[in-house]
């Protein structure tokens, strides 16, 4: 298969499994499961800055109009992920510039380096995503247990995935 339409395809099906979790499978208030940070991270690092945004905005859009939920959330949370999408990846993998896997996977990268990366990830993304979605409504601490739980859960199942969908 085509390395540009398997990509697609990889990420329409992390996509899909968000889709399926936020709208079939309800934790609690306290527990957000979230898949976004994995599928941004199966975006291709070669592409610029600009279409970086675009894809993980649309990425981050599609999630929030097929779930229940405020719109625009995750879309804020991808996007400003897509930013730090490469600084995060020099600092956790790359940190010699001697490492330039085209994507970041325990097969590429090892376990210790691709759980840097990827739960770095997901704390910028959950914490965005946290935030915007308790802002002003819930306290402190509802956000602290929130943003706590769903980042981990969220790294174990990108983990389990990395090792599931990578080549």
């Amino acid at each position: 298969m085509n390395s540009n339409l398997h990509t697609v395809v990889l990420i329409a099906t992390v996509i899909v499994f968000q889709l399926i979790i936020n709208n079939f499978i309800n934790p609690g208030p306290y527990l957000f499961i979230c898949l976004v940070p994995f599928a941004i991270s199966l975006v291709p690092r070669d592409l610029n800055i600009n279409a970086t945004m675009l894809v993980c905005f649309a990425l981050g859009l599609a999630v929030d109009i097929f779930s229940r939920g405020v719109i625009g959330v995750n879309a804020a949370a991808a996007t400003a992920l897509s930013v730090l999408r490469e600084p995060i990846y020099r600092f956790s993998i790359n940190r010699n510039r001697q490492d330039n896997a085209p994507n970041p996977g325990i097969r590429q990268c090892g376990l210790s380096k691709y759980v840097l990366y990827i739960s770095s990830a997901t704390l910028v993304y959950m914490f965005i995503y946290c935030a915007a979605e308790s802002l002003g409504v819930r306290d402190i601490l509802f956000f602290l247990v929130q943003f706590i739980l769903s980042s981990v859960l969220s790294v174990i199942l990108s983990c389990c995935f990395s090792l599931t969908v990578r080549s």
